[in-house]
């Protein structure tokens, strides 16, 4: 287990590099009840199950965890990755995590992929397909490709 405090600040940040859109979530959930038919459900899976797109969330998928981090997570800016300067300041929360987009759970594991769910509390912020999305230091980046 690696904690996010025992990382160097340079190098917390957690990427995504696609949102899934409704027909995507609904394969993954698919896949999700087919490879967890013999699991234990939790909470997180029941969740996923039930999610759908909605106004204020939205699900991106996340590269390699620089750590093990519990969720709810928050973070608090949006911005240019290139032009940091360029910036939002705006609550947005981690409130999913499906390891692999298939199997839920309740934290990011460090080196793996996630499908992470996250809600904008008082914003909505429209993202487009060509954008990536890091998380640095409680902050959402955003890099235009």
């Amino acid at each position: 287990m690696l904690k996010e405090s025992d990382c160097k600040v340079s190098q917390r940040f957690l990427q995504t590099d696609c949102s899934f859109g409704k027909d995507a979530i609904a394969i993954w959930q698919r896949e999700c009840v087919s490879r967890c038919a013999k699991k234990d459900k939790n909470k997180a899976y029941f969740n996923y199950l039930e999610w759908k797109e909605n106004a204020n969330e939205i699900a991106l998928f996340t590269l390699y965890a620089y750590a093990d981090l519990k969720i709810p997570k928050d973070f608090s800016c949006v911005f240019d990755f290139n032009n940091p300067e360029i910036h939002i300041e705006v609550e947005i929360k981690l409130v999913q995590s499906i390891w692999e987009a298939w199997h839920p759970l309740e934290s990011i594991d460090h080196g793996h992929k996630h499908l992470g769910i996250f809600r904008f509390e008082n914003t909505f912020l429209k993202l487009s397909s060509n954008c990536i999305w890091r998380v640095r230091n409680s902050q959402v980046y955003r890099k235009t490709l």
